[in-house]
This record gives structure tokens, C-alpha cells and sequence, in this order.
């Protein structure tokens, strides 16, 4: 009987180290993931004083969306923002908008205006350049 009151005890007494042990390293990890996040701070978009969001692609990858003004650098390297309504035009809804879209535009130049941060002030502008396959055909091929 002696034998076995010891035996207890001492596996009372190592189960009571191992919740303990437990406990602490289950304290020390929660706390090193608040440390995280307080010390790096979730990545968003500055807002300027219209309530409009402004970044840039890179950000756009991080958080999976675009903002309404997206960097860009424009001619004679003035650097400012488009709108991304503006950048991505309207999209076609199925194979036959797009085919029709191609043909009317092939080729041609869309000039977006650049913009300060706030939306409203045009400050230069960006142009997207058509892309004409028989140009870039006869380029490849012949120069």
C-alpha cells in the first residue's frame, strides 16, 4: 500500500509539471502572435479626402483588390494616378462583345488622364498603346 501511495503521488506530481509546461508554451505562443500583429501593421490603402482609395499594383497583388486610383507613370515620366475604372475600360460580357471591341479598336491609342492623389486634379497623362498584330508581325519579321 505504501508502494503504491508514492506511485500516485509522483504521477499526480508529473502530470501537474506537464499541464504546467503545457500552459506556458501555449501563453508564449499566443503572445508571440499578438506581438505580431501589433508590430506589423495589416497593409491597406491611404484614402484621400474624397473617401477614394489610392496605391499601386503591388499592393493591389497583397490585398486582392484594386483601389480606385492606381499608380502609374504617365508621359514624359510625370508620375500620378489613374482611375481603374478608366485603366480597364468596359469589359465585354461574352466572346462576340470582345471580338467586336478588338476590331473597333485595334490598333488605337487610349489616352486616360494622370491625376494627383485626390482624384480631381489632372496633372498629365497616360496612354495605353493599341496593339496592331500585323505591326507587330511585319516588326518581328522584317526589321
Amino acid at each position: 500500500m505504501i508502494i503504491s501511495k508514492k506511485i500516485t503521488t509522483l504521477l499526480i506530481l508529473l502530470l501537474s509539471f506537464t499541464i504546467v509546461i503545457l500552459l506556458s508554451t501555449l501563453f508564449i505562443h499566443a503572445s508571440a502572435k499578438t506581438d505580431q500583429s501589433e508590430s506589423s501593421p495589416a497593409i491597406s490603402y491611404e484614402v484621400n479626402e474624397n473617401g477614394q482609395t489610392f496605391g499601386d499594383f503591388n499592393q493591389a497583388e497583397e490585398l486582392g483588390y484594386f483601389a480606385d486610383l492606381m499608380l502609374a507613370e504617365g508621359e514624359d515620366g510625370v508620375v500620378g494616378y489613374v482611375y481603374y475604372n478608366e485603366f480597364i475600360g468596359d469589359q465585354p460580357k461574352n466572346p462576340e462583345e470582345a471580338l467586336k471591341w478588338q476590331e473597333e479598336n485595334i490598333g488605337k491609342d487610349q489616352i486616360i488622364p494622370l491625376y494627383e492623389s485626390d482624384g480631381i486634379t489632372v496633372i498629365g497623362q497616360f496612354i495605353l498603346h493599341g496593339y496592331n498584330p500585323e505591326e507587330a508581325y511585319i516588326e518581328y519579321f522584317y526589321e
